[in-house]
């Protein structure tokens, strides 16, 4: 974003509701994590990682709850197991990264709108209630808007994708600085 242009107005804290069980098996929210969930910022993105489920959902003794209190913050992308729930603020006038993640993600777009790059050069503009299914393809997201975009999205973990007996490569955290200079949009 270029120094005389004024950053446009952040968007409103994301906020996540969990439910629980009591003794009696009664239905509760789930006291034991703040409401308001943190972004973490880099260049043109907010992350919310909202839930990380690292395993198979197990309510039971609130294990899912446990293991989230130990991975607020996902480790990488996708998920190698479990779920992520993350919901990414996009600011407008950075470019988009180029990137593939190992996973199937649904996205929804909440707040303003967003472009979807494609590795081929394809574009879709998508705005409020459209929703995205990102089938372990290479894409970028843009925002080529005035204001903040907001994506919710959940990622799943997918098996290796293979194309003639090639399997594509995957991007992790620890390559976006790399791709950033290489493969922005």
């Amino acid at each position: 974003m270029s120094s005389s242009t004024p950053e446009p107005k952040p968007l409103p804290p994301v906020r996540r509701y969990i439910t629980t069980h009591d003794e009696n098996g009664k239905a509760i929210w789930d006291t034991s994590l703040p409401v308001e969930v943190q972004g973490h910022r880099t260049g043109g993105f907010t992350m919310h990682t909202s839930y990380v489920n690292q395993n198979e959902p197990d309510h039971n003794d609130d294990k899912d709850l446990k293991s989230y209190h130990e991975n607020l913050v996902e480790s990488d992308v996708a998920p190698v197991s479990g779920s992520v729930l993350r919901v990414v603020d996009i600011w407008p006038g950075y470019p988009g990264i180029l990137h593939r993640t190992g996973s199937i993600d649904y996205g929804i777009v909440i707040e303003g709108e967003v472009e979807c790059i494609l590795d081929d050069g394809a574009s879709k503009t998508f705005q409020r209630g459209d929703i995205i299914i990102q089938r372990g393809t290479i894409h970028a997201w843009k925002n080529t808007g005035k204001e903040v975009a907001r994506i919710c999205f959940t990622l799943l973990p997918t098996p290796p994708i293979m194309i003639e007996d090639k399997e594509l490569e995957v991007h992790h955290l620890s390559d976006f600085a790399r791709l950033a200079e290489e493969n922005s949009v």
